[in-house]
C-alpha cells in the first residue's frame, strides 16, 4: 500500500549518518562518492548566490551568475547590488530546484571518504599548501592567512573540505589553486560546512560553499565560487561574487542530427519505481542510432545506458520509446538522449527529465504499510532518535526466512537517506520459535546503533536507532522503504510536526497509526 500524501508543513530532514549493518548511504539517494570527482551541483550550478530564508546585500556588491532563494522568497539589497550576469530567482520554481539539488550535493559531500592522515581537526589552514583530497574537520575550521591548493597539475583536481561545524576566515586571508593550468575549473574546490561561514573582512576565497545554516561574507571579500545555504541566509556586503564559468554552449556539428526533443520519464509498474520508460521524439531525419545516457543521484557524470537502432521509418516527428528497467534501491535518476549519425556526427542532448523513489525490480514486492513512526532531533549532536515500525506482506513471492536474504530498511526524504543493510545470514541474527527474528548493531562506542525486529507470523517490522545524527532541513514526507524476503516496498506519509517541543529538542516528527 503506498500512500501518497501531501502536507502544508514545510520540514525537510538534514543530511545524516546512521552507520549500522555493512553499508552506510547519505542524501536522497543511494549515493556513490567518486574518487575522481565531486557531486554535481545540478540546477544549482548556475547560481553563484543561494539562500534558503533570505538574500540580503548591503553596498555595491557585484554577482556573476544567478542569484536565489527558496524556500524563502526575500532578495534585499539589488540594487546597489548587481547581477553583471545571471538571473534572479526570488522563490520561484528554478530557486526550488537549485535548492533540492544543493542539498543533494551537501549530503554527497558529507558522505565522501577521508583517510585519517587528512583529518586537520584544531589545525589553522593559514599557512599551509595542500594536494588534492578530502579533508576533515571534526568541529570548526579556521583559516588565518593563506592556503594554497596545488593541483598537481591536474586540470580537475579536487579538493573537498568537510566541517563539522563553522567555517571562519580573518581579515585578508586567501584560498588560492595553483598548477592547475589554464583550465583548471574552481568549482572543483567543495567546503561542506555543518552550520556557517563567515567570510572576514577583504578576504579571497576559492571554492563552493555549501552551508547547512549560513554564509557572511564581510566588506570587501571576493569569492570565486559559490555561496548556497540550506536553512539560513546568504548576507553580502560589497563583494564580489564570481560563479567559475559554465561549460561553453553545446558545440552543433555541422550536418548532425537535430536533438531529440519532448523528452519524458514515467515509472514502470506498481512500485514506483520497477524502472522506467522514457520517451521523446524524434526531430530528424539522418540520425541511425538514439542513445540514452543517466546519471545516477549526485554523481557527476551522465553514462551511456542503451541505444535505439533507427531506420527513419516514422520521420521527423515519430514517436520513439525506451524502458530502463535496471534500477537500484531509492536513487534519484536524470536522463537524456542523443541522435548519432554514423556519417554525419551526434546531436546534442535532449532535455534532462528525472524519476525519483525507485525500487528494486523483481518477481515479488513487499506491500508496506506504516504504523506509529518517530524522528527525534535532539540540540545535542549524536543524540537523534528513529523508531519505525510497519507491516508488510509479500505480493507474487513465499514468506521465508528473512535471515537468507537479508535486509535493507532505509528512512529517506529530500537530501537525506539513513539505511541499515545486513547481509545474508548476518551471525548477529537471534530466531525465536515463534517466528521473531531480532538483529542488533555491534557496540562501536560512540556509533550510532540499531536494532530491527522481524516478526513473521504478523508480518510486522521495526527499526529502532539511537545515538545518530538526523537533523532537521523542512520536507513534506518520509518515506520508508524495506527489502525483506527477496523483495522490496515502500510507504510514503505526510509527517506531522508538533507545534511545542521539549527542552533540548530541534524537531520531532510524527506519524500515528
Amino acid at each position: 500500500m503506498s500512500h501518497q500524501a501531501h502536507s502544508s508543513n514545510r520540514w525537510r530532514i538534514r543530511a545524516g549518518v546512521l552507520a549500522a549493518g555493512f553499508t552506510v548511504a547519505l542524501g536522497g539517494g543511494a549515493f556513490h562518492a567518486a574518487a575522481a570527482g565531486g557531486p554535481s551541483l545540478g540546477a544549482a550550478r548556475s547560481f553563484a548566490v543561494l539562500g534558503a530564508s533570505t538574500v540580503d546585500n548591503t553596498g555595491e556588491t557585484a554577482v556573476t551568475g544567478d542569484v536565489g532563494v527558496s524556500p524563502g522568497t526575500a532578495i534585499v539589497g539589488f540594487p546597489p547590488g548587481t547581477i553583471v550576469s545571471g538571473a534572479m530567482h526570488a522563490g520561484d520554481v528554478a530557486a526550488g530546484e537549485a535548492h533540492a539539488d544543493a542539498a543533494l550535493a551537501y549530503a554527497f559531500l558529507a558522505g565522501m571518504p577521508s583517510i585519517p592522515a587528512n583529518n586537520r581537526s584544531n589545525v589553522d589552514l593559514g599557512g599551509l599548501t595542500l594536494a588534492p583530497g578530502v579533508y576533515k574537520f571534526d568541529a570548526e575550521a579556521q583559516l588565518t592567512g593563506a592556503l594554497t591548493l596545488d593541483a598537481g597539475g591536474d586540470s580537475g583536481a579536487l579538493f573537498v573540505f568537510q566541517v563539522g561545524t563553522a567555517l571562519t576566515t580573518s581579515s585578508g586571508a586567501s584560498v588560492t589553486v595553483i598548477n592547475g593550468g589554464a583550465d583548471y575549473d574552481e568549482s572543483n574546490v567543495f567546503w561542506q560546512l555543518g552550520s556557517s561561514a563567515t567570510l572576514g573582512a577583504g578576504t579571497a576565497f576559492t571554492g563552493n560553499l555549501l552551508a547547512y545554516a549560513s554564509v557572511t561574507m564581510v566588506t570587501g571579500t571576493t569569492l570565486n565560487g559559490s555561496a548556497l545555504a540550506l536553512t539560513g541566509a546568504v548576507t553580502m556586503d560589497g563583494n564580489t561574487v564570481t560563479s567559475p564559468a559554465l561549460a561553453g554552449p553545446p558545440v552543433i556539428v555541422p550536418g548532425a542530427p537535430l536533438a531529440p526533443i519532448n523528452l519524458t520519464a514515467v515509472p514502470i509498474g506498481v512500485v514506483p519505481c520497477a524502472g522506467s520508460t522514457l520517451s521523446w521524439t524524434d526531430a530528424s531525419t539522418n540520425e541511425s542510432v538514439f542513445r540514452i545516457f543517466r546519471r545516477d543521484g549526485a554523481a557527476p557524470d551522465f553514462a551511456l545506458i542503451g541505444s535505439i537502432a533507427t531506420t527513419n521509418a516514422p520521420g521527423t516527428g515519430g514517436a520513439v520509446s525506451f524502458d530502463d528497467q535496471v534500477l537500484d534501491v531509492s536513487t534519484t535518476y536524470t536522463y537524456r538522449v542523443t541522435a548519432l549519425s554514423l556519417a554525419d556526427g551526434e546531436s546534442i542532448a535532449s532535455n534532462e527529465v528525472r524519476v525519483e523513489a525507485c525500487v528494486v525490480a523483481g518477481g515479488s514486492r513487499l506491500d508496506v504499510d506504516l504504523g506509529r513512526c518517530v524522528i527525534t532531533d535532539k540540540s545535542r549532536g549524536r543524540t537523534d532518535a528513529i523508531s519505525v515500525k510497519g507491516t508488510y506482506s509479500v505480493i507474487g513471492g513465499v514468506s521465508s526466512d528473512p535471515r537468507m536474504d537479508g535486509v535493507t530498511i532505509q528512512v529517506r526524504a529530500p537530501a537525506n537517506l539513513v539505511l541499515v543493510r545486513i547481509e545474508p545470514n548476518d551471525p548477529r541474527w537471534k530466531a525465536s520459535k515463534n517466528g521473531v527474528y531480532r538483529w542488533k548493531s555491534s557496540n562501536g562506542g560512540d556509533a550510532p546503533r540499531s536494532s530491527i525486529v522481524i516478526d513473521t507470523r504478523k508480518s510486522e517490522f521495526t527499526l529502532k536507532t539511537k545515538k545518530g545524527e538526523f537533523g532537521s532541513i523542512p520536507v513534506n514526507s518520509i518515506t520508508v522503504s524495506l527489502t525483506c524476503q527477496g523483495a522490496t516496498g515502500s510507504d510514503t506519509r505526510a509527517w506531522n510536526v508538533p507545534n511545542k517541543l521539549r527542552n533540548g529538542m530541534r524537531a520531532q516528527f510524527t506519524l500515528r497509526k
